[in-house]
């Protein structure tokens, strides 16, 4: 969850919808070298 992010965050987002397509975009940030970290929930 993000309150249990063990980090300096300066912005989370949490969505109602995520998609896989959602996914994809964001991991694809996340790998371009950008400070991105998906998480799902339990």
């Amino acid at each position: 969850m993000i309150e249990d992010l063990d980090a300096d965050a300066l912005y989370a987002r949490r969505f109602e919808t995520f998609t896989n397509e959602d996914e994809k975009n964001w991991m694809k940030l996340s790998e371009d070298g950008t400070q991105i970290k998906v998480m799902r929930a339990k």
